[in-house]
């Protein structure tokens, strides 16, 4: 409800009696329409006041106090009620305890998502446990008789990892086989000369 002016003039009368305040973004309308939350304002009202900024939800639904939370906002107000059945002005604009529950999962879950970092010149050993599942090695495409040359149209690329890696195709094509592969098996350093 508040312009700029009225702001600044009420952070002035703060600012005289305490170091540390708190503002937060708030459209008293209830429900409040999507296009009057103003969720931009939030990343405005940090920069402007250099000062913890928050958001009061008066959406009703569980989306907006947690997209105020992903684009900045340090905390987050709503209503909430016990049943959306109840009588009184604010109940439309309410949540409910099942909703705050799922916002703070999501809440944190998200911010959990967002500040894991991964390295990726050092992947995890969980991860690299499972890399021969999803590499792809070469195979036969069709049936290829002994002392046959590789071409290319006698080769797939399958998973899983377990002969010559997909990326080492340039090694096996014009090489010849020491021994029939059949279709669907993997062709491994052993098998050509």
């Amino acid at each position: 409800m508040s312009n700029y002016k009225e702001i600044d003039q009420a952070i002035n009368v703060i600012k005289k009696y305490h170091s540390k305040f708190a503002i937060a973004q708030c459209t008293s309308l209830y429900p409040c329409p999507p296009d009057k939350i103003g969720l931009n304002l939030i990343k405005e009202l940090k920069k402007k006041y250099k000062c913890s900024v928050g958001f009061s939800d008066h959406s009703g639904n569980h989306l907006t106090p947690f997209l105020a939370k992903i684009i900045g906002a340090d905390f987050v107000e709503m209503h909430v009620v016990f049943d959306k059945d109840f009588i009184g002005f604010d109940t439309e604009s309410s949540i409910t305890f099942k909703q705050l529950s799922e916002i703070v999962r999501n809440i944190n879950l998200s911010e959990k998502l967002l500040n894991s970092k991964i390295n990726k010149n050092n992947i995890p050993k969980e991860i690299k446990k499972n890399k021969y599942l999803f590499e792809k090695s070469i195979f036969a495409k069709k049936k290829i008789e002994k002392g046959k040359k590789i071409k290319l149209e006698d080769i797939a690329f399958k998973k899983p990892l377990e002969g010559l890696k997909a990326k080492d195709y340039k090694k096996v094509l014009g090489k010849k086989l020491k021994r029939t592969i059949d279709a669907g098996f993997s062709i491994k350093i052993k098998d050509i000369s």
